[in-house]
């Protein structure tokens, strides 16, 4: 499962948020006082924004590979 750790009022962190809702990726997230958002998926964590979303980018690509495969 994917935890989010972030300040949840962030905007940052609302935009991750709805990334994963978007993804239908199962996650839970927990709130915290730091300013940057940590993404954690088994032993492997993403740190900051640009890292998650690009993390996030890498995953919604691969869903499309998967969805519209020819095999």
């Amino acid at each position: 499962m994917i935890v989010v750790t972030c300040h949840i009022d962030s905007a940052q962190a609302k935009e991750i948020i709805e990334r994963l809702k978007s993804l239908s990726l199962a996650h839970q997230v927990t709130e915290t006082d730091t300013a940057v958002p940590r993404l954690t998926t088994g032993k492997v964590t993403y740190s900051g924004h640009e890292e998650i979303m690009g993390y996030l980018d890498q995953l919604a690509a691969e869903a499309h590979l998967w969805y519209y495969c020819d095999c």
